[in-house]
């Protein structure tokens, strides 16, 4: 789902390549009229960039692993997967969310803000937590085709050759969720018990500001925001 992020980023995913291949990736957004970048990288070089309105397609990308000349042997090369990026901005401030979708997206940040804070405290003990309260904000539900298309989304497709879909794998980039996993452990390695004090602390500014919305005047609007990625559908055929 598209949740509005201060920086405009839309989605950043990976894909990790083991052997070489020609790929297709096509973006479309749910609002027909939100204009965006899509950019692919490979490390901090810019691959190809195109702009798009509601949809867009790059029609052909090579990708190949990291092959490097065996030392061991005269002749020969040794291969490891390459990770590329793609990543997508909205443009132009040009998606706009209605106020009857924001407490679903409230909802969506607030599953994905626990379960961050939950893996921390988790990985910190280094062991499972089984039996662990459930957070107080349910997860949302889920149709049977993964998207509720009633809410702001958009798809993001990866598509090769069927001979070539074990070649490349696509994720979503969890490099700013391991960032800021380290710092929160940092944080508890040097003041014990402060991530449980902040979660405290958010939930009774968000129970505040339930209680307080609708006394709010029309012409005000209060905007919650925080990181966040979408969920997504991707495909190869």
């Amino acid at each position: 789902y598209y949740l509005p992020d201060r920086d405009f980023v839309m989605l950043r995913y990976v894909m990790i390549v083991n052997e070489k291949c020609q790929v297709t990736i096509q973006l479309s957004t749910s609002k027909p009229n939100v204009h965006f970048k899509v950019q692919v990288f490979d490390g901090d070089n810019v691959l190809t960039e195109l702009e798009g309105c509601g949809h867009c397609v790059i029609p052909s990308l090579f990708l190949s692993p990291i092959e490097t000349r065996n030392t061991d042997e005269e002749s020969g090369t040794v291969t490891e997967p390459r990770k590329y990026s793609i990543q997508a901005f909205v443009l132009y401030d040009s998606w706009s969310v209605t106020d009857s979708a924001w407490p679903y997206i409230s909802m969506i940040k607030s599953v994905e803000n626990d379960a961050r804070l939950d893996k921390s405290s988790s990985s910190k003990k280094g062991k499972s937590r089984a039996g662990t309260k459930t957070p107080k904000t349910s997860a949302p539900p889920q149709p049977h085709d993964g998207i509720d298309v009633s809410k702001p989304h958009w798809i993001l497709r990866v598509v090769t050759d069927l001979e070539k879909s074990e070649c490349i794998k696509v994720e979503e980039d969890k490099g700013k969720e391991e960032e800021l996993k380290m710092m929160i452990q940092t944080w508890d390695t040097d003041q014990p018990g402060r991530s449980k004090k902040a979660q405290k602390s958010r939930q009774k500014f968000l129970d505040l500001y339930a209680l307080n919305k609708e006394e709010l005047p029309d012409d005000v609007s209060t905007i919650l925001s925080d990181a966040g990625t979408g969920s997504t559908v991707t495909g190869g055929g």
